[in-house]
């Protein structure tokens, strides 16, 4: 039944954008959420392709890096997680050994979580990260 309106209807205006927007009209609510979740899950893949070429870039950075003749260069990605390690690692000692004023508490907690999720970026350089595969359920 709704083949024979459609196609009614598309002979009369004889052009696809009004036959396209009269399905669009009568679509159910399963269709277009089936839509959406295709274009969700399409967007996730786009996202997880980006961020393995980024851990790929960054590989490639460090193995040039290595190639280079000048210690400081060739160490220096090396010695700036030193010390994003180290840091992260005394600074939540602080409080420990020194009095840390109630004004500056708050900047010194945003500073210490800076410091913790810089950390878990280091690590992931250096050892990578375990990706899941996405499966798109609905791939044309």
């Amino acid at each position: 039944m709704f083949e024979k309106i459609f196609n009614v209807v598309k002979s009369l205006f004889s052009t696809s954008d009004i036959g396209k927007e009269i399905v669009q009209l009568f679509k159910g609510k399963e269709t277009k959420l089936r839509e959406f979740q295709y274009l969700l899950t399409e967007q996730l893949y786009k996202t997880h392709e980006l961020q393995v070429k980024d851990l790929e870039r960054a590989t490639q950075m460090q193995i040039s890096a290595l190639k280079q003749n000048d210690t400081l260069s060739k160490r220096y990605i090396y010695y700036l997680a030193s010390f994003v390690l180290i840091a992260s690692v005394v600074l939540p000692c602080l409080p420990l050994f020194i009095d840390i004023p109630n004004e500056v508490l708050n900047t010194f907690e945003r500073t210490t979580d800076f410091f913790h999720s810089v950390v878990t970026s280091v690590i992931a350089f250096f050892f990578g990260t375990k990706f899941n595969n996405i499966k798109i359920p609905f791939k044309k």
